[in-house]
Parts: C-alpha cells; structure tokens; sequence
C-alpha cells in the first residue's frame, strides 16, 4: 500500500477494506510509439484538459467479482449523474445488482499487486469518471460494451497490439513480455 499512498495519501488500510478520498489532478495524453498511436493518463496541475477530482471510495478486499476486490464509489456521485441524465447505471460503469464498480476488462494477470490493481484499475476508472462528468462525453481513451461483446472488441484490439507497444493492462511492460500470451492464446 506505500506505493497506493504515495500517490492516493487519503486512502487507508483496515484489515479487508481500503477506504477514503481518491484525490487526482490527470489528463488524457496522446503519445506516439514506433508503431502506433496511443492514449495515456498523466498527472497535471492545471490547464482546460487537467481533471481535478475527488472521489469517497470504498475497496473490499474480500468481496470479489471476477477474482478481484469490489469497489465501490460511496459519494453516491456516479448515481446521482445516471438520475442527472437519465442513464441506467451500467451505462455509467456500476453493476446494477451490487452497485460496485464494473472497472473494464481484466487480461490473467497472475501477478497483479494490490497497488498495481488501485493504480491500473481504480484510478483510471475513476479519471474516466471524473472527465465524464466535467464534458459529458467519453473520454479520447473510450469504453468497452458490457458482457461477451465487450470480451469480443477488447480481443480484437489486442490482436493489432505491436509486441513492443505498451501492454494494454497498464502494467508499464512491453506488450510481448506482459499479456501477449493471452493474445497469442485467443489467435489460436
């Protein structure tokens, strides 16, 4: 968590629950790569694209949905912004049944940290949020449908990911050394 709190120092950690503020200040910065062109978030201090955010979360460590922690956005922000627009809450990225927080698509990533999770998942669920709310729009990075389509366009996507492009996980590893054996194994 020394790594969570570094970046995130209003969120603390008690036996299965990390809960409190997640605070940012971040953008949307497109970069280029040999082969590509790709969107990343990074931090900023101000500018009309800079997101400043605060967001009251809560991640149970042992109520899980497809093997990771829940997380939970306790504001009650994201439902009032469905009401706001008349949105049914899926559509703004919360599971209907539990209220949780549908927090994209998850590659087999059998060494995924705590931290790695808060920062990968967590926080870049909550810039999207966050960039919606302000322009009521997508963010350039986008969104993935629900369910087996979902599953289906995210995988057609990684087939056209270059080896040495950033893997689409957020791990920070080239492409071929982090989740390119997931895509190696859906191409077969």
């Amino acid at each position: 968590m020394t790594e969570v709190n570094r970046h995130f120092p209003n969120l603390f950690h008690s036996e299965n629950v990390i809960k409190g503020e997640l605070d940012f200040s971040a953008k949307y910065k497109l970069s280029n790569s040999k082969h590509n062109r790709f969107w990343s978030i990074v931090p900023c201090s101000s500018g009309r694209d800079c997101i400043q955010d605060v967001y009251e979360i809560e991640i149970r460590l042992d109520e899980l949905r497809h093997g990771r922690p829940k997380v939970f956005e306790i504001g009650g922000r994201i439902k009032r912004l469905a009401k706001e627009l008349n949105l049914p809450i899926i559509d703004l990225h919360l599971f209907p049944d539990d209220e949780d927080c549908c927090l994209g698509i998850f590659l087999p990533n059998s060494n995924e940290t705590l931290s790695g999770f808060v920062l990968r998942k967590v926080y870049p669920y909550f810039v999207w949020h966050a960039y919606y709310s302000k322009h009521r729009k997508v963010p350039p990075i986008g969104e993935w449908s629900h369910g087996a389509r979902g599953q289906y366009e995210f995988d057609r996507h990684i087939r056209n990911i270059g080896r040495n492009q950033p893997c689409p996980c957020g791990s920070g590893r080239k492409f071929k050394t982090c989740c390119g054996n997931y895509a190696r194994m859906i191409a077969s």
